[in-house]
């Protein structure tokens, strides 16, 4: 799932809008699009949501952008899922060895 707050004003970057809805597509991922501001292109983003599968929304304040984001999340609800790994590196034989080497070097003088 991707989403897309933006003016809907394709200014800047090389990546077609088409070939990126088509990725988008090819991995499986929805973009819902939300317009900011009046002079939002509102049919360029009425098309990248419905050719990916997604919703368009228009957000005139933050209330109804807080709505927006509850209504999109009732639709996506997900799982997420993570993997925690526990690296450990244990140095206690390098002191162990350096005690080691220092008592037979003691004993050694001793006996002698």
């Amino acid at each position: 799932m991707a989403l897309l707050l933006s003016d809907g004003d394709h200014d800047s970057g090389s990546i077609s809008t088409k070939y990126a809805v088509d990725v988008a597509k090819e991995l499986g991922s929805k973009i819902y699009t939300i317009a900011m501001s009046d002079e939002a292109d509102s049919t360029l983003l009425q098309m990248i949501a419905k050719s990916s599968g997604g919703e368009y929304f228009k957000a005139k304040d933050s209330d109804e952008l807080l709505k927006i984001y509850d209504h999109i999340n009732s639709y996506e609800l997900s799982t997420i899922k993570s993997r925690e790994y526990l690296s450990k590196e244990y140095y206690y034989h390098y002191v162990l060895l350096f005690a080691f080497a220092f008592m037979l070097y003691f004993l050694y003088r001793r006996l002698l």
